[in-house]
């Protein structure tokens, strides 16, 4: 399961981006990680179905929530992807 694709995952790169650049602050934190949840979100639904499993109850939460913590504490897309996908795989085996 790779959780997610090429546009989101380039879409979540520009909002790092944007948020440093911006200087960030708690505000800008929070809404940065509601819109990766989202983004996540859709992109782990659309893969489980492309894949046509169906994820255990909480864990697709629990790996865009893994994600968007990662992104707002300043990890890079592709170590936050890395370690969520991980750390998801092991609370739920598939």
């Amino acid at each position: 399961m790779t959780c997610f694709s090429t546009r989101p995952a380039l879409l979540l790169a520009g909002m790092v981006a944007l948020t440093v650049a911006l200087g960030g602050g708690r505000a800008a934190a929070s809404e940065m990680g509601d819109l990766v949840k989202t983004i996540c979100l859709g992109a782990f639904n659309a893969e489980m179905q492309m894949a046509g499993k169906v994820a255990p109850a909480g864990m697709a939460d629990y790996a865009c929530n893994c994600v968007a913590k990662r992104l707002t504490d300043g990890s890079s897309l592709d170590g936050a992807k890395t370690t969520c996908k991980q750390l998801t795989a092991k609370r739920y085996p598939l």
